[in-house]
Parts: structure tokens; sequence; C-alpha cells
């Protein structure tokens, strides 16, 4: 899975949550513009992407399909 940020270019951290708030997996300082999510077991996931500078918070649903 691809996902592709909007706005400012910055560190962000990133954290994929399995549906019980178990963090899966974490990207701290990232500043890359996308990011290849890989190897996630079928089901719903929570990416919380986190500007540093901004504080700024986006959270979305996502379903992983282990493609």
């Amino acid at each position: 899975m691809n996902v592709i940020f909007e706005g400012d270019l910055g560190k962000r951290t990133i954290t994929v949550q399995d549906m019980n708030g178990r963090i899966i997996k974490q990207w701290n300082n990232y500043t890359n513009t996308n990011i290849q999510i890989d190897n996630l077991a079928p089901g719903f996931y929570i990416i919380k992407v986190l500007n540093i500078a901004t504080g700024s918070q986006a959270v979305e649903k996502i379903i992983g399909n282990n493609r």
C-alpha cells in the first residue's frame, strides 16, 4: 500500500495500529512525501500521521489485504 502525504514537507511521525490499538509499524522523523506500507495481514488498521513542526495530525482507516 502506498500512502501519499499532502501539505508541508517536514518531519512526521507515522503510526499504523490495529483495531485494538496495538502499534504494528512506526516511523519517526519521516521526511519523504510518500511511504510504502507492506506486509499487513488482512484486516482494518488506523494510520496516524503527526506533523512534528505544526502539531497537526491526520487519522485514517485503511484495509490491509496482504498483496
